[in-house]
């Protein structure tokens, strides 16, 4: 009898060893794996976050800190951001993609709307005006040499120097056509 108790009790012993090895094994798998998941999710931020600061190395080539225009007579200063598209233009003033920033042609386009007033009033600018445009460090003012309605926004791009800004809106009660002021550099 005494036999058949300690083989009972090995056998019970073996068995919560196995059950205690199981277990730990499973520990150990599960936080490999956390471990290996850690790390991946690490090498995804990290290649985010490189891909990010190489496209604004790319597009930019330097940070803007400051940029924006300013119409004195008119007592309004707006700020400028990148691209043409609708939420921008629709928002803001957008400053179209092909062209540099500064010392070129600047075009700038913003629609008049309920919520962006930028551009509402610049059909009040007369010729003789001041346009001052700002980007970073560099300050550029232009005299108005033109301000008119036109009907082809892009023919009128390419009929433009590079010493001058050009600045574009929609016009009311108009739809297929565009207001136009451009400014001649001065400084």
């Amino acid at each position: 009898m005494n036999n058949k108790i300690i083989i009972t009790v090995l056998i019970i012993a073996a068995i919560m060893l196995i059950m205690e090895a199981s277990l730990l094994l499973s520990a150990l798998f599960l936080f490999a794996k956390n471990e290996k998941e850690s790390n991946n999710i690490s090498k995804k931020h990290e290649i985010i976050e490189n891909n990010k600061k190489s496209s604004i190395n790319k597009e930019n080539k330097e940070e803007i800190r400051i940029w924006n225009i300013e119409f004195p007579t008119l007592n309004i200063k707006g700020s400028i951001k990148e691209g043409w598209d609708n939420d921008t233009i629709n928002s803001t003033i957008g400053h179209m993609k092909s062209n540099k920033k500064i010392d070129e042609l600047v075009v700038l386009k913003s629609l008049i709307n309920e919520e962006n007033k930028y551009f509402e009033r610049i059909d009040e600018l007369k010729i003789g005006d001041q346009i001052i445009y700002q980007y970073n460090d560099k300050i550029n003012k232009y005299i108005i040499v033109e301000n008119k309605i036109v009907a082809n926004e892009k023919e009128r791009i390419k009929q433009a120097n590079n010493e001058q800004i050009m600045l574009l809106t929609n016009v009311k009660d108009l739809p297929k056509v565009s207001r136009c002021v451009i400014g001649q550099i001065i400084n």
